[in-house]
């Protein structure tokens, strides 16, 4: 087990057990730095510390593993660009399905102009561009769901609005 030690070589606590966000350490409880008098009572009674996970901290491990989720993706099939961007741009996988849902709902849109005989796309590519994630350019975005094959009708159709 791993010792903290100081400068006079007193070891100060000495690492029982780890387990996520909790630590036990075993206290000399004399009052030295970071260590409460009352732990221990220089007895090396048990000093427990538990912290539950900030919701921030909770959310970057979410995206963490969504993004090493879509990095093996990315390793077995290199023409992944819009996973690539995902995680380029450091998107939780909730703001992936609403950009997701937002080309769905682009594509309804689309076919549905083209069924009244429009063929002029550019005002629904610029709510499109307006409603885009802010960490995303529409540009860099079009580019990389056309290379991937996703919305390709609509992704082609944005592509001539650059």
């Amino acid at each position: 087990m791993p010792k903290l030690e100081s400068a006079e070589g007193d070891a100060y606590y000495e690492e029982i057990w780890k387990q996520p966000f909790a630590c036990r350490f075993m206290a000399k409880g004399d009052g030295s730095p970071g260590m409460p008098k009352e732990a221990g009572k220089g007895n090396g009674q048990m000093l427990e510390i538990k912290r539950s996970m900030p919701m921030d901290l909770q959310k970057k491990l979410e995206t963490l593993e969504y993004h090493q989720e879509l990095l093996l993706q990315i390793v077995e099939n290199a023409r992944e660009e819009f996973s690539k961007l995902i995680v380029r741009r450091k998107l939780s996988r909730g703001e992936v399905e609403a950009l997701l849902r937002l080309c769905e709902e682009m594509s309804i849109k689309m076919e549905e102009q083209k069924a009244e005989g429009l063929v002029y796309f550019a005002p629904l590519f610029q709510e499109f561009s307006f409603r885009l994630n802010r960490k995303l350019d529409a540009r860099e975005t079009v580019e990389a769901l056309r290379k991937q094959e996703l919305f390709s009708p609509l992704m082609d159709e944005f592509r001539k609005y650059f």
